[in-house]
């Protein structure tokens, strides 16, 4: 398949996509009613997803937050309260996530593709 052809193809299925997770009904109603293959909706979705993520981490938020629709918000209980320990009382880290008793301290000189890396490894745990 020549290039233009592959441009043209990727970019109707962005549009596809685009509309399936802005039509407010589950992705399988909204690609039968479209004609659409949901094996191949999901194909794409997740080749974008996967593009986005590797390009700019970051910009992967942006675009869940934009489609909150095609998600589903899992509740999760509050850890019980702790006291937040340090593991070395010197470190005064810029952003520390707390995932139930997991706790990851990050400093502000930690390489981006180290922190990009980490980030992709707790997404896919």
């Amino acid at each position: 398949m020549d290039q233009n052809a592959l441009a043209i193809r990727r970019a109707q299925w962005e549009q596809i996509v685009a509309e399936g997770n802005a039509a407010g009904i589950s992705k399988k109603e909204w690609c039968a009613k479209n004609g659409i293959p949901e094996k191949s909706f999901y194909y794409w979705q997740r080749k974008f997803r996967k593009q986005i993520a590797e390009a700019n981490p970051c910009e992967l938020v942006d675009t869940i937050s934009e489609t909150a629709s095609s998600f589903v918000e899992l509740p999760m209980s509050p850890p019980p309260p702790q006291e937040l320990k340090l593991p070395d009382p010197d470190l005064s880290p810029e952003l520390m996530l707390q995932i139930g008793d997991c706790q990851l301290f990050i400093d502000g000189r930690v390489k981006e593709q180290t922190l990009s890396t980490v980030l992709k490894v707790i997404r896919n745990a």
